[in-house]
């Protein structure tokens, strides 16, 4: 073996010590996805007041996944610190707003690069949205908005938000929401009042880039998000995205193609839903620039040659 790669490592896919034991026998790549390698325990620490960068001395979220049954997040934290600290593991983050966070973290001196995430835009295209519409019979006279969401129920997804500033639209019947995504939990979504198609959790990825072309504008009021891999891929399909500005979207969305707004502010949200069918913008315009942006900062040809680089670089090493 020349190098192991590692993605998600927590989930009970190996202990802390595991990945220095591997260290010690060759180099190994870390793709950090989320805060674990980072924190005292969990992979997203939501709610948190950044102890993960003082050292997790007194967590108070310990339901965060992975969740801890007892106060041992400073334990692990140090175990983290000085496991992870070893000189044959290099890490990579999908986006530079996730290398900023291990820059400030127990990783500061750890060699470190970003390498974003990607999709095949071979694969990913734009459809002809009112063929699409056609197909799907998607009545002509509404406004497109769409939602992506394994667990739309989920509260960090912010579909309850979107439910709020849906609502504050001073004309909601001209508006219609597609959702993808499990069908569980979905009281508030089905009483919302307005219109609403459910595809269910859609596996296929044709059909996946089918449901996100036939928008007009992707909403995306996650609150939280190491990357962002929806708005990839929707704009890559062709369609613009609203997202709040957490985490990495500010990265990934340029005003050319979407914007990206305070976060958890609904009239703001539903007043951006407005002016975005205004002739302010030009959404088949907007389209062609997100389509552009993916292919020029998303490739998976560039992502796949820096890999394939830094393999060769540690390798050497």
């Amino acid at each position: 073996i020349d190098i192991v790669h590692l993605h998600n490592a927590h989930g009970n896919f190996l202990g802390i010590r595991d990945i220095t034991a591997i260290a010690d026998i060759c180099p190994v790549i870390w793709t950090v996805h989320d805060f674990w390698p980072l924190t005292g325990h969990c992979a997203s620490p939501i709610g948190c007041d950044n102890q993960w960068i003082t050292g997790c001395t007194s967590c108070k979220q310990l339901s965060n996944y992975p969740p801890l049954k007892k106060e041992i997040s400073h334990k692990l934290w140090m175990e983290k610190k000085k496991a992870f600290s070893h000189p044959n593991i290099h890490f990579v983050t999908p986006s530079y707003w996730m290398l900023l966070q291990l820059k400030n973290s127990h990783l500061k001196n750890a060699d470190s690069q970003c390498i974003s995430n990607s999709i095949d835009t071979s694969l990913w295209i734009p459809y002809n949205k009112q063929e699409l519409r056609n197909k799907h019979q998607i009545p002509e006279n509404k406004k497109i908005l769409s939602f992506v969401a394994a667990d739309p129920a989920k509260k960090t997804k912010g579909m309850h938000l979107l439910l709020e500033a849906l609502s504050k639209l001073p004309n909601p019947e001209q508006y219609l929401l597609l959702i993808a995504g499990e069908k569980r939990n979905l009281n508030d979504i089905e009483n919302a009042g307005f219109s609403i198609r459910h595809f269910g959790y859609i596996t296929d990825q044709k059909q996946m880039n089918e449901f996100y072309s036939m928008a007009d504008i992707l909403i995306n009021p996650s609150l939280y998000e190491t990357f962002g891999l929806v708005s990839i891929e929707a704009m890559a399909s062709g369609t613009p995205v609203i997202a709040f500005s957490i985490c990495a979207m500010e990265e990934i969305i340029s005003p050319e193609c979407g914007w990206c707004i305070k976060p958890q502010n609904t009239d703001l949200l539903s007043n951006t839903i407005q002016s975005a069918f205004s002739p302010d913008y030009d959404l088949p315009k907007m389209s062609i620039s997100a389509r552009d942006r993916v292919e020029h900062h998303y490739s998976e040809t560039d992502m796949l040659t820096a890999y394939e680089n830094l393999y060769k670089k540690v390798v050497t090493s």
